[in-house]
């Protein structure tokens, strides 16, 4: 994608309405006109997402994407906690049973 013909691509990294490549093309032969899709950042990095698809056209509005948006963070965060606690937990294991030796 580009603003103009001559112009560089447009760098879509942080863009909230960002799809993957070829997602259009799928979405259309199985019926969906419309996509969106909240992302899981472990991190730093994408652990996963919540997909959402619609048979009709659907532009949410302002506050239902800031609400989505939040919902993902949410997640983010309460995943990265338990997944460090259990890390931690894990950790302690393996010293109480190292400890004997």
């Amino acid at each position: 994608m580009s603003a103009s013909p001559d112009s560089e691509p447009l760098d879509l990294t942080l863009s909230v309405t960002d799809q993957s490549p070829g997602t259009h093309r799928i979405s259309a032969e199985h019926g969906v006109a419309a996509s969106m899709s909240i992302s899981i950042i472990v991190h730093g990095k994408l652990w996963g997402l919540f997909a959402c698809h619609h048979a009709r056209t659907r532009l949410p509005s302002f506050y239902n994407t800031h609400g989505y948006r939040t919902v993902g963070a949410n997640v983010s965060l309460s995943l990265e906690s338990r997944l460090r606690d259990q890390r931690e937990q894990d950790e302690q294991r393996l010293r109480e049973a190292t400890s004997d030796w």
